[in-house]
């Protein structure tokens, strides 16, 4: 087996309001980042008697959350959580689906991975 240091990235273009188009690059979170956004995931989860998941009781935050800590400006800075929670809600759906899919924390992931 072989692996890379170098994250995944995706390069995009985004209008500001203003009209003007600018590039971002969307990259895969480090490990440090994935437990963190995990951790909050799971304090944002519902579960049964028997520790089983049924569910989020709260979303308040997630998208920006995964979005400030994978999402770089043209500059290559991370974009502040507070930038992020103000996109409009279908970006911020699909951004943060696709950095999802970036940093292996889908369902397809786990499968893929042997944890489900």
């Amino acid at each position: 087996m072989k692996f890379s240091l170098k994250r995944k990235e995706i390069k995009l273009v985004i209008e500001g309001e203003d009209g003007n188009d600018r590039n971002y690059t969307l990259r895969e979170i480090t490990g440090r980042d994935r437990d963190k956004f995990t951790t909050k995931l799971a304090s944002k989860t519902k579960y049964d008697s028997s520790g089983k998941a049924i569910g989020i009781v709260d979303t308040t935050g997630l998208f920006p959350e995964l979005l400030s800590m994978s999402l770089f400006d043209e500059k290559d800075v991370l974009v502040d959580f507070k930038v992020c929670e103000l996109f409009p809600a279908e970006m911020q759906q699909e951004l943060f689906e696709v950095s999802q899919r970036l940093s292996g924390l889908t369902k397809e992931s786990e499968t893929k991975a042997g944890n489900d």
